[in-house]
């Protein structure tokens, strides 16, 4: 329903920032999440959505189950998976992960991607390109001008997606050292619950699970 009142938040600054809340992994995470550092990233492998944390009361084993399934049964589910199991997986991943990584610093890790490198190249040969045909607007006439702005507008989508890619992988590696990292695991169990999670945060981006496979979805 539309408000009868014009808007106090400009419109793009409004959906600018209720994209970045819906891409923010620790925006709104509820008090469940205290039941598992793996909440947040552990999804239905069968449809996607959240895994959520149910109790057994014979037992007091913790289960993940299908959110999907359990409040709307609009999945099948994968019946329930030992939180502990899952939870003692990934973090027996992340170790193995992190060991690629131990010798190397931020900076080493940025120039050993090579699809970064990639981007850095061609993002350089674009501007130089640019930067070439603004040097020509000066002597250009009516019908090479039109030709100039063609190609001006090309090469400034091509910047675009290629800058947009390279903010992407840099957002996507830790900015914490790596041997820092490293040293959570060797005392993980002394670590809150949300410490673990800024942990995982750092190294997943998301993990698919069911009873018969796990897949994780790496940062780095």
């Amino acid at each position: 329903m539309l408000a009868p009142h014009e808007g106090i938040i400009p419109s793009d600054i409004w959906l600018a920032a209720r994209k970045k809340c819906l891409n923010n992994k620790n925006v709104g995470i509820p008090s469940k999440a205290k039941n598992s550092w793996l909440i947040g990233k552990a999804k239905c492998g069968k449809c996607g959505h959240a895994l959520s944390i149910r109790y057994s009361k014979k037992n007091s084993v913790r289960y993940f189950m299908c959110g999907y399934r359990l409040n709307a049964r609009g999945c099948d589910g994968f019946g329930t998976l030992r939180a502990p199991e899952l939870e003692s997986f990934v973090l027996n991943a992340m170790r193995e992960r992190l060991k690629a990584f131990e010798t190397l610093s931020s900076s080493t890790e940025a120039r050993a991607n090579p699809k970064l490198n990639e981007l850095r190249i061609k993002e350089h040969q674009l501007s130089e390109e640019m930067d070439t045909l603004l040097e020509k607007v000066m002597q250009a006439d009516g019908a090479l001008m039109a030709l100039i702005n063609q190609r001006a507008s090309i090469l400034d989508a091509q910047l675009k997606e290629v800058r947009k890619e390279i903010r992407e992988i840099t957002a996507a590696t830790p900015s914490t050292d790596i041997k820092t990292l490293t040293g959570y695991f060797s005392k993980w169990e002394e670590l809150s619950v949300d410490d673990k999670r800024s942990v995982v945060d750092l190294l997943i981006a998301q993990v698919k699970a069911t009873k018969e496979s796990v897949e994780i979805v790496w940062k780095i």
